[in-house]
């Protein structure tokens, strides 16, 4: 066998090898990036306010996961209970205590007050994992009408 031979087949190799991998890391990345939405444990938010400022800004996209049992320090989702003012808003703050009813009192870290409302577990989505800045505001802009109308009219 030949040096070139020898070559070729390391080389061959070498591609099968890696085109393994890469088609088994796209498994493994579309099963945790598997939106809720389709049966999977992900969400994904878009940041609205300054409330979780400087730990998270306007216009991020934030990647969620479920967390089943949060404690105080960790940053929950969470929809506002329906029966409290602006109820069934999201909302992204940080657990500061847990009341002895369970329900949990919350803080964003830029507020100089707790939360008046009681979340309880059925209230929460799960906990920020990833954040990937001004991706919410592109997605934002990509569905305001005139945008779209624009991109219409230009496209062939």
């Amino acid at each position: 066998m030949s040096a070139m031979t020898l070559f070729r087949t390391h080389r061959q190799l070498a591609r099968r090898v890696f085109n393994v991998a890469g088609f088994i890391a796209s498994l493994l990345l579309s099963w945790y990036l598997w939106p809720a939405s389709l049966g999977g444990d992900t969400h994904f938010v878009v940041v609205q306010g300054s409330s979780m400022e400087p730990t998270f800004h306007l216009g991020e996209a934030i990647m969620v996961k479920d967390n089943p049992s949060p404690e105080v320090g960790d940053i929950i989702v969470f929809n506002i209970p329906a029966d409290e003012p602006a109820g069934g808003m999201l909302v992204i703050h940080r657990v500061r205590s847990i009341r002895p009813d369970g329900s949990y009192e919350t803080q964003g870290d830029n507020r100089a007050t707790p939360d008046t409302f009681h979340t309880t577990d059925g209230d929460v989505m799960g906990s920020p994992v990833h954040a990937v800045p001004h991706v919410g505001r592109l997605i934002g802009l990509a569905s305001k009408p005139i945008v779209v109308a624009l991109l219409r009219v230009r496209s062939p």
